[in-house]
């Protein structure tokens, strides 16, 4: 019982977090009931992976240019990080689309960041199950 004598109700929920949805060998199973996908420009994402990959770091960017001195490298790197974006669409397609085991919702980063409220609306909307977010606290936090 809660404070005033109310039922207290479990309300926890579990955020997961993950580059990509393929199964790595020991990574555990879980169950989920909603996918929320934050997709930025696969041109962005390319030379990002491939900055992070080379330096080990979120922030830091190669003393080379990829196209310039390894051109070699970086025509496999896009060729082959545009397939793996593939398989993660298609794994998320047939999981949860066709599959029916969960709804999705999927933002821009951009979109984020240039339209923040009408973003964060919707993604909470989302995860709520709302209609409309008048008097919540999520109304309030995006406001």
């Amino acid at each position: 019982m809660g404070l005033a004598g109310e039922e207290i109700v479990d309300n926890r929920a579990f955020i997961i977090k993950a580059h990509h949805p393929f199964a790595y060998p020991g990574a555990l199973e879980f169950d989920s009931t909603k996918v929320l996908i934050c997709v930025r420009n696969p041109l962005d994402c390319i030379l990002s992976f491939a900055s992070l990959i080379n330096t080990m770091s979120h922030s830091a960017d190669p003393e080379f240019s990829y196209a310039t001195d390894f051109p070699e490298w970086w025509d496999w790197w896009v060729k082959d990080t545009a397939e793996q974006h593939a398989k993660f669409f298609k794994i998320l397609i047939d999981a949860c689309t066709t599959g029916g085991k969960n709804p999705v919702y999927i933002t821009r980063f951009e979109d984020l960041l240039s339209d923040k409220q009408n973003e964060l609306t919707g993604v909470m909307k989302f995860l709520l199950g709302l209609d409309d977010l008048t008097g919540t606290n999520a109304e309030r936090r995006i406001r």
